[in-house]
């Protein structure tokens, strides 16, 4: 369900529905909070994407959030990881980092 819900997101992105595309990145990061904790590398991939979302709707203090959040993910996965360089080119990442237990 969680996966789903990250793939909805980047296709509703995709498509410059922004509404709803953060309303599922919302429930798919706070369940990857839940289920994985807010450190785990995927739910930093999820915030990311909700950042992002939300910047482009409008939400001007997501960017600093956003960094922060990428900053924590290449302090885990290394500076040069590819996640880590798709996001910090203002992308979305579809694929989850980790297998998933859902």
């Amino acid at each position: 369900p969680l996966a789903g819900l990250v793939s909805g997101g980047v296709l509703h992105a995709s498509r410059g529905q922004l509404e709803e595309a953060e309303t599922e990145e919302t429930k798919a990061a706070e369940g990857m909070v839940r289920v994985l904790g807010a450190t785990h590398p995927d739910t930093l991939r999820c915030r990311a994407n909700l950042l992002l979302t939300k910047h482009q709707r409008g939400d001007h203090t997501a960017v600093g959030q956003r960094t922060v959040v990428i900053d924590q993910l290449a302090l885990l996965l290394g500076e040069d990881h590819p996640n880590v360089v798709t996001l910090r080119a203002e992308r979305r990442l579809m694929r989850s980092i980790d297998p998933q237990p859902f």
